[in-house]
């Protein structure tokens, strides 16, 4: 049989398994309402997810909107843009920082006069918000997703977030963790009676939103330039990127033709750049910022990097499987699962420039293996983290979560 005939066959199968589960899923989630709730810092992985997943609702019927929360000095988010480019509802709540129970009691009165069926909370500043609400408040079913916790320093901001965040964990209808290694995290563990749902994060097979990339890209004729190692995140302390430069100053010293490109903005820029100009690689390194859909860049990368010290399921590792390009990852969180403990990509024990550099050199001199590793890749990210079953298993949260609350 032709190769073009046994291609139509697989499609028309998996059309026809697509509409029975459509057709399954559709009886007990057509008349849901969600809200998703969410304070977005950029479109990176916990953003891409709730996106991906409203697209999939949609196709259930599920009405979806987003609760957008912001300070008032923020006119808009990216977020906000991109869910309107894609024709999605959304609300927008912008109100003063902290613990706002005047912000909150107007989501729920919105909520309330929407008939809305669920809340669905991305991230602490909802879980905080509405976890600690009492339920004859809020009258509504409430899920939260933890995406994963970032602190490094027990005396931050953010660790005391976090700490209230897996507090209210035990008062939220359900909880749902993106990868079963988080349940291995120090502030998890301690909370008692906690049903915690596993859910991994899914992608799309083929993105409908994709753009093309223009000729004159600067992005694109910087990675034509060289051998390009590429990095997607927000520049952050978590994320490992000062030792993924020192990675690459080591490697430059042995192969001129090393560069690095780093996708993302955050409050570490300033830090991050004075070490490229410290070792002298300014010429190897570019760092554009925050760039929408950053994915499509994936294709032109050598080796995608991703060096962080801590993780939940990084959506980025997912999409470098599915964009074909070997990968070296830290074996943080959900990623050694991910890679499937080495045979999708390289796995390192810490976030070390030296152990970079010499997966990085293993992936150069050895591009066979390589290539036996992105093969598998593809296969593994398919079958295992499709966006259905992610949103089929979210369908199922929310119906026992309904039938709960009209008993």
């Amino acid at each position: 049989m032709a190769f073009n005939e046994l291609q139509k066959g697989n499609f028309n199968k998996t059309i026809q398994d697509d509409i029975s589960t459509v057709s399954v899923v559709l009886k007990h989630s057509k008349k849901i309402k969600v809200l998703h709730i969410i304070d977005s810092g950029g479109l990176y992985g916990a953003e891409t997810m709730l996106l991906n997943l409203i697209a999939e609702q949609s196709l259930l019927g599920i009405k979806a909107t987003i609760a957008s929360i912001g300070e008032k000095r923020i006119k808009e988010k990216a977020i906000e843009n991109e869910a309107i480019k894609r024709g999605f509802d959304i609300k927008k709540f912008r109100m003063t920082p902290g613990f706002n129970l005047l912000g909150a009691h107007k989501i729920i009165k919105f909520a309330t006069h929407e008939h809305y069926d669920i809340l669905h909370s991305h991230g602490y500043k909802g879980n905080i918000l509405f976890g600690f609400m009492p339920n004859l408040v809020k009258k509504i079913p409430l899920i939260t997703t933890v995406h994963g916790y970032t602190s490094k320093n027990a005396f931050s901001k953010i660790k005391i977030y976090e700490i209230l965040d897996s507090m209210s964990h035990h008062l939220i209808d359900q909880v749902v963790l993106v990868d079963q290694s988080m349940l291995m995290h120090p502030l998890l563990r301690r909370q008692k009676n906690v049903n915690y749902n596993i859910i991994r994060n899914g992608i799309p097979e083929i993105t409908p939103y994709v753009r093309l990339c223009k000729s004159e890209d600067k992005i694109i004729d910087f990675c034509m330039k060289g051998f390009t190692i590429g990095a997607i995140g927000r520049l952050s302390p978590e994320k490992g990127f000062d030792n993924l430069i020192d990675a690459t100053s080591k490697l430059i010293k042995k192969r001129n033709n090393i560069q690095l490109i780093i996708l993302g903005e955050g409050k570490q820029r300033f830090h991050l750049e004075k070490k490229v100009y410290e070792f002298g690689i300014d010429q190897h390194v570019m760092m554009p910022g925050y760039i929408q859909d950053a994915k499509q860049y994936l294709q032109y990368f050598d080796v995608f990097i991703l060096p962080s010290h801590t993780e939940g399921l990084p959506v980025t590792i997912l999409e470098a499987m599915q964009s074909q390009v070997p990968i070296v990852a830290t074996s943080v969180g959900g990623v050694a699962e991910a890679l499937d403990y080495g045979n999708a990509g390289i796995l390192i024990d810490s976030s070390d420039s030296k152990k970079i550099a010499d997966a990085v050199l293993a992936i150069i001199t050895h591009p066979e293996k390589a290539m036996e590793r992105i093969k598998y890749g593809k296969k593994h990210v398919k079958n295992k983290y499709s966006i259905r079953k992610m949103t089929r298993k979210y369908v199922d949260v929310y119906t026992h979560l309904l039938r709960s609350y009209a008993v």
